[in-house]
């Protein structure tokens, strides 16, 4: 039996997932759910952002899935709760460590400046409800348009990994910055919409199936002004090269690329 696998999914990877789609509006978000071992799980910020910005097929899929468990929502609370099962008090400590670690991938000292008085808290006894209140207190002072999904998805990722192992998944935007910084500093395997594709052809999925779907994406894409992207190329040094969306398409079905941690293609050597 393979070992199982937890996924994390992001704002933007929910909202793009179920914007593509087939000939009979069959999302890619229903066929990543298939993914066999895989653990689905999200932040609350998460949906609380995809409420705010979302498609309203992404808010209904997403409240679905999560009402009939097929995707599990971790508040800030859960997550304390689950690292006590293993530190007991020095949950917030690690909480907080998970904290600064996922916004220092996004921006340097923004934990210092924007948490300052939830990490004061450490000089004290805590008691659970004042923690979660002063860290509400300052993620309503941060305001929306901030990122703060991404940012919470990566401190339930970590609090994941402390507990279940390194076998986690971030599920997650296009966003190249962030997607690299996730791989390059903190390890973490990021599949993006584009390494869906090559994890369907991996799993059987055929080419006339998967087709739709990516033309889907290339339709999106081009709504963006985007008709190429970027792959990975080894001449002599590693490069980013443009390729055109549906030749990618086809070399994944040639088997033309490897996946890269951060969730791009890298151009295999002859």
């Amino acid at each position: 039996m393979s070992e199982k696998k937890y996924a994390i999914l992001d704002t933007d990877f929910v909202s793009k997932s179920n914007i593509i789609m087939n000939d009979d509006e069959h999302v890619l978000a229903d066929l990543v759910l298939e993914f066999p071992e895989y653990s689905f799980s999200c932040h609350e910020m998460m949906v609380e952002e995809l409420n705010r910005h979302g498609t309203r097929m992404s808010q209904s899929w997403l409240r679905d899935k999560i009402a009939n468990g097929v995707i599990e929502k971790y508040t800030d609370e859960d997550i304390l709760n689950l690292l006590s099962l293993e530190v007991g008090e020095e949950c917030y400590s690690v909480f907080l460590r998970f904290l600064k670690a996922s916004c220092d991938i996004y921006e340097k000292n923004y934990f210092e400046g924007k948490y300052a008085s939830l990490a004061a808290l450490l000089n004290n006894s805590i008691e659970k409800q004042d923690f979660l209140d002063e860290l509400k207190k300052c993620d309503d002072e941060i305001g929306v348009h901030q990122s703060l999904g991404e940012k919470k998805a990566y401190v339930l990722l970590q609090a994941l990994r402390f507990v279940k192992g390194d076998n986690v998944f971030l599920f997650c935007s296009d966003d190249f910055g962030a997607r690299c910084a996730m791989a390059n500093v903190a390890c973490i395997p990021c599949i993006s919409v584009v390494a869906v594709f090559m994890k369907l052809k991996n799993m059987g999925v055929s080419k006339s199936e998967a087709a739709p779907y990516f033309q889907s994406y290339i339709e999106w894409c081009n709504r963006h002004k985007q008709t190429q992207m970027y792959v990975w190329k080894i001449n002599g040094a590693k490069r980013r090269v443009k390729k055109d969306l549906r030749d990618v398409f086809d070399g994944l079905y040639k088997d033309e690329f490897s996946l890269m941690l951060n969730g791009d293609l890298l151009i295999k050597q002859a």
